[in-house]
């Protein structure tokens, strides 16, 4: 009778750790996607870019700013860049205040970094998702200044492949406190340059954490106690 009872609440402790790691989450809520919420030709506080050009005739130079609004930007052949997915919107580092890309933009590198915040027991558990783009192509991905390999799906993206949004998934290199997020980006076509992130990070709900903790303490102790038992 002892041993059919251990052995029941060893089933359902080890039921609520499984539980638990498959449960509910919710979102980072310091992770921002580009432009989200935000106005036309307004500056994103969210998002840096970081940029260095060569040659001379258009906008460029070297510097940090708070990238640009903008709305999606129609090439000399004909193709726009992709309609942002809901909650994201377009941003550069050279735009002018009504929300227009400015042209042309030297050939370089635009990096864009963001920041956001994670509470030590959720760090294992955090991930990351999302869909991006870029004119014109997007060559790296860091998380706190590591590099995270095949993040999106090609990598490098292809050039001149911003009529496309490719898929973003990071499980790891993620830390307690602030993270930064920065996508690497090359302007190679002298012309706009823009880059946009619908992101989606989630950990797990505080109450799935314990629920966690709850079973699987119950589930060692359970197994002392049948040890015991055996033993006596």
């Amino acid at each position: 009778m002892k041993v059919s009872r251990i052995a029941l609440f060893l089933a359902i402790g080890l039921a609520s750790a499984a539980f638990a790691t498959v449960g509910r989450a919710e979102p980072i809520s310091t992770l921002y996607s580009t432009g989200a919420g935000l106005a036309l030709g307004t500056s994103d506080p969210n998002w840096k870019v970081t940029y260095s050009t060569t040659g001379t005739g258009g906008f460029g130079g070297s510097g940090t700013v708070n990238a640009i609004v903008v709305a999606p930007v129609i090439d000399l052949g004909g193709h726009s860049w992709v309609n942002p997915p809901s909650g994201s919107q377009w941003i550069t580092a050279f735009g002018n205040s009504k929300g227009q890309a400015e042209n042309p933009v030297l050939n370089g590198t635009f990096n864009y970094t963001t920041t956001f915040t994670l509470a030590a027991g959720v760090v294992d558990q955090a991930m990351i998702t999302g869909k991006v783009s870029s004119d014109d192509q997007i060559t790296a991905v860091y998380l706190n200044g590591k590099l995270i390999s095949n993040a999106i799906t090609p990598t490098p993206t292809p050039d001149q492949g911003y009529t496309k949004l490719y898929p973003l998934s990071i499980t790891s290199g993620f830390q307690a406190g602030t993270n930064t997020l920065t996508f690497d980006t090359l302007n190679t076509h002298y012309g706009t340059e823009g880059f946009v992130a619908s992101l989606q990070g989630t950990v797990p709900e505080p109450a799935s954490l314990a629920l966690l903790g709850i079973g699987s303490l119950g589930a060692v102790r359970l197994v002392r106690r049948s040890r015991k038992a055996v033993t006596a």
